[in-house]
């Protein structure tokens, strides 16, 4: 049986609409002209090098960077009027881990913008939380303070919160660095549960090798975008090093799609 929360994802085919969006930092063009229609549902990883403009894409979908010019549309509609229906997981180094609050702390604030204004969470939130905390195995670190959490900890916090908004869309940046091998096979687990129940997920992502395994869609971005489609059509070596300026070495397209060369 279909849940609501399915049904509710069903009626919007695209995910994710960028139309003719630039993006300016301190007057120096970072984004140009990127135009591209993503399909609900999709695990879309976002690659490119350093300096290419991945983490300033999410922001500008979210609100957090102006666009110079476009216009950004999520599940159909402007993101003021999704603001309910989208999850954001930041970079790890753009949080203050000494702020004094508990993990358990933490992953409530991710129930607030289900709440009306002037609401408290209850028992239901509460419980929301332990069954996130849960999902990250990180049950036993809900008093601690985020400060004396490992890197690999703090991430799963973070994420944790994410899933207490039980939004439609997620955009994580980075979600998998400095995590260590067993967690990073936990997260792209519970990340590919996420997309089976209809969720769509945008995760900016290094690790070449990985793509083929992880994502079943993805974005090769470099200021403007590369390429875009399923990973099995377009992760080739072709365009990997039009992505990258031609650094990358593959012996031929088919190592490109099963990351078997070393990237």
């Amino acid at each position: 049986m279909t849940s609501m929360r399915e049904s509710q994802q069903a009626q919007f085919k695209e995910a994710l609409t960028l139309r003719d969006v630039s993006v300016q930092v301190d007057q120096k063009t970072v984004l140009q002209a990127l135009n591209v229609t993503v399909p609900s549902g999709k695990l879309c990883a976002i690659i490119g090098p350093n300096g290419a403009g991945k983490s300033t894409l999410i922001k500008a979908i979210i609100g957090m960077q102006a666009l110079s010019g476009g216009e950004v549309r999520v599940l159909g509609g402007a993101v003021r009027e999704r603001r309910r229906s989208i999850g954001y997981v930041p970079q790890k180094e753009s949080v203050d881990w000494d702020f004094p609050i508990s993990v358990a702390d933490v992953v409530l604030m991710g129930t607030y913008n289900r709440l009306s204004l002037f609401a408290r969470p209850g028992k239901a939130e509460r419980e929301l939380v332990q069954r996130c905390l849960e999902q990250l195995n990180i049950s036993d670190l809900s008093q601690r303070q985020i400060s004396e959490l490992s890197g690999g900890q703090q991430q799963r916090v973070f994420l944790a919160r994410a899933l207490a908004q039980r939004a439609d869309v997620y955009f994580l940046d980075e979600p998998f660095v400095g995590v260590d091998a067993t967690t990073e096979r936990n997260i792209i687990a519970l990340l590919k549960n996420e997309r089976e129940r209809g969720t769509s997920l945008f995760v900016v992502h290094h690790d070449l090798q990985t793509v083929p395994e992880y994502f079943d869609y993805v974005l090769m971005l470099n200021q403007r975008i590369i390429a875009f489609g399923p990973t099995a059509d377009v992760f080739n070596a072709e365009n990997l090093s039009k992505t990258y300026g031609g650094t990358l070495h593959f012996l031929h397209a088919a190592d490109a799609r099963t990351g078997s060369d070393s990237l």
